[in-house]
């Protein structure tokens, strides 16, 4: 079959695929959705785009192929590409506006489960009904007609259900509104809940799609009609307070009387506080969101359930629950319809879970034809390889530093923090660049890994990564009888005071690389695999949204790859949770992946410890692992802890 490859303008987005492949699903893979409200069909006329150059094919003229010379109009559901291509999308043909797209990669194998007739069911759904009102002719009971009606307009023979205070409400709605009705239901797996009725032309339904990090919490408000994103955003998880990481809030529910309770309420007023937020940008209401689905490690899910989580950080380290069944907004407290589904993505082990379900469905790890790799680095740093043919996994502790807690200069990704940072040792000078070019507060994940490799490519900083004491600048100086490096002067930051960089710190960020770069190397290893079997690295966590992967591999986080097979994945987490929210036949895969993928523990191999300490230089103890630096490692290995 002829490959062909398609650039999408404005976005600048290039695509490859099948020649045949139509324009719709192209778009969609390249992450940029088209409403279609007739489904495909080619009859609504609202997937109009402009092809501007290139060779297509038409559907809806016979197959005929036409060479486009000039920008011509034309529908994305009836013309297929046939060689390379340069279409235009206009803002009113997008499903997601470019600034109201989900956060993270989406594979062509993910957004397959998106594409018309493929979805299956949403995780709620409004469905207008128009029913005929009883009479002697036809004196069937009122649920029943409903039913009926239902199943006629949307569930075919589907088993429907209604819990007794939503079958109160049917004689009277149907009286008072004329049979003539929008049914809000939502989708339970085995059947569909009836879960409340209302008038023909309501608000729109939404959806809720988090992630709930150990750090970290985001969200986006979904319209599940359409699958439109209609806001996003993020607060850290109020969680931190009783401990960075996992096993320390475990502790912390185990010691104290209402350890557990504390830590539900925290991460309940966590996503509350997000959805408050989104509500207020979109002007929606409370009740419009019918449906919650959420990624989250096993420890964050089952403290958001209230379920105990001790059995986790006991070998063998079983969640306690691995597909929670089915759960309504009211029981746990969330800020949504009292009768909304939550369907949480299922866990592999006690250490892995939904989180990485959501992001081997997201990447389309799980149809991948070669061996692949997944990284997600978060708190916990978790890794797959495998194959459509199997899967395995494992995970280590990374700790929370390049997330920015622990690191005084370090904070998460928002206006101020400085995602890229330069020194120049010659000029005594830095350089750096703040999101949204606000003034410096401090440094993200990816500012954090700059910063590293700036300071050991200008050897202020050794392979051991200890600070130089001797390196020639006022920069370095000692408090509090501890080493540390000025990257800012206080008169160039945002908070009058110095951004520094100390000795601690850096340590803690050395041994968080080193955690997961010994993780990968040890699970390659009891497999029997090299990295340069390695067909494509999908890096994922919010972390790496924007990570420069050179950068990340001159420090040792991520392994010597040619940059050609490196995918920035970003919050792949989200993404999981946001396809889980609009298909049901993405729920039923994602059950299949946690079920199919292999946990090995790492505590039972004994040479992950040799590995974790040979990681914690920089970029390796042993250099031969990173062939793209070792000309100019080797420049360096002879005097690496003075200035020249």
């Amino acid at each position: 079959m002829k490959q062909v490859r398609v650039l999408f303008e404005p976005d600048g987005v290039v695509v490859e695929g099948q020649a045949g492949e139509l324009l719709l699903d192209l778009a969609l893979t390249a992450g940029l959705p088209l409403l279609s409200e007739c489904g495909g069909q080619g009859t609504c006329g609202s997937c109009r785009v402009q092809v501007q150059s290139g060779r297509v094919r038409f559907l809806n003229r016979s197959g005929l192929e036409e060479q486009i010379a000039a920008p011509q109009e034309v529908l994305a559901c009836q013309t297929a590409a046939a060689g390379d291509l340069v279409v235009h999308v206009p803002p009113e043909t997008r499903l997601c506006p470019p600034d109201e797209r989900i956060t993270g990669y989406m594979g062509p194998e993910a957004a397959a489960f998106l594409r018309p007739g493929r979805t299956g069911f949403a995780l709620g759904e409004r469905t207008p009904v128009q029913l005929s009102p009883p009479s002697f002719d036809d004196p069937t009971p009122d649920w029943e007609r409903l039913l009926e009606g239902l199943r006629q307009a949307r569930y075919g023979r589907r088993n429907i259900t209604a819990n007794l205070d939503v079958l109160r409400e049917i004689p009277p709605q149907l009286r008072a509104l004329d049979f003539s009705v929008s049914a809000t239901l939502v989708d339970e797996g085995c059947h569909h809940r009836l879960i409340a009725l209302g008038q023909p032309e309501q608000e729109e339904a939404l959806g809720l799609a988090v992630d709930i990090g150990t750090s970290n919490v985001k969200a986006e408000l979904v319209q599940l009609r359409t699958g439109r994103v209609l806001a996003g955003a993020a607060q850290l998880n109020a969680q931190v307070r009783y401990g960075e990481d996992v096993i320390s809030r475990i502790i912390w529910a185990q010691e104290h009387e209402r350890g557990a309770d504390e830590l539900q309420d925290a991460v309940t007023s966590t996503v509350n506080s997000l959805i408050e937020e989104l509500l207020q940008e979109t002007g929606a209401s409370q009740d419009q969101i019918i449906a919650v689905s959420c990624a989250g490690n096993a420890t964050m899910i089952s403290f958001r359930l209230g379920i105990p989580a001790d059995a986790i950080r006991r070998a063998p380290h079983i969640a306690p629950v691995g597909l929670p069944p089915m759960i309504s907004g009211a029981i746990l407290g969330l800020q949504v319809h009292p009768q909304a589904a939550v369907f949480c993505l299922p866990a592999i082990n006690g250490y892995v879970g939904g989180d990485i379900t959501g992001g081997i469905l997201a990447t389309g790890l799980f149809e991948a034809d070669s061996l692949t790799l997944l990284i997600d680095v978060g708190t916990n740093g978790e890794i797959v390889i495998g194959s459509k043919d199997w899967m395995v996994c494992c995970s280590c502790s990374a700790g929370p530093a390049f997330e920015g807690v622990g690191i005084e200069c370090g904070l998460p990704a928002r206006p101020g923090a400085i995602e890229s940072l330069a020194y120049d040792p010659d000029q005594d000078r830095t350089t750096v660049r703040t999101i949204g070019d606000d003034p410096p507060v401090g440094l993200c994940g990816n500012g954090l890994v700059e910063t590293l490799a700036s300071l050991l490519d200008a050897r202020v900083i050794d392979r051991v990564g200890n600070l130089v004491p001797d390196f020639p600048s006022p920069r370095m100086r000692e408090a509090n009888g501890e080493p540390q490096f000025v990257l800012l002067w206080r008169e160039d930051t945002a908070t009058a005071k110095d951004l520094v960089l100390r000795q601690g710190e850096i340590d803690n960020l050395l041994r968080a690389k080193a955690a997961v770069f010994a993780a990968v190397s040890t699970l390659l290893e009891e497999l029997g695999l090299d990295i340069a079997q390695i067909d494509r690295l999908y890096l994922a966590g919010a972390f790496g949204s924007h990570l420069d992967v050179r950068t990340a591999v001159e420090i040792g986080l991520l392994p010597d790859l040619p940059a050609e097979r490196v995918t920035v994945a970003g919050n792949t987490a989200l993404v999981g949770a946001y396809i889980t929210l609009l298909s049901s036949e993405a729920r039923e895969q994602v059950s299949s992946l946690a079920r199919a993928t292999t946990y090995v523990d790492l505590s039972t191999a004994s040479h992950f410890m040799e590995e974790f300490v040979a990681a914690q230089m920089l970029p390796h103890t042993d250099l031969e692992r990173f062939p793209s630096l070792v000309s100019s490692e080797q420049g360096r290995a002879g005097g690496s802890s003075s200035n020249t």
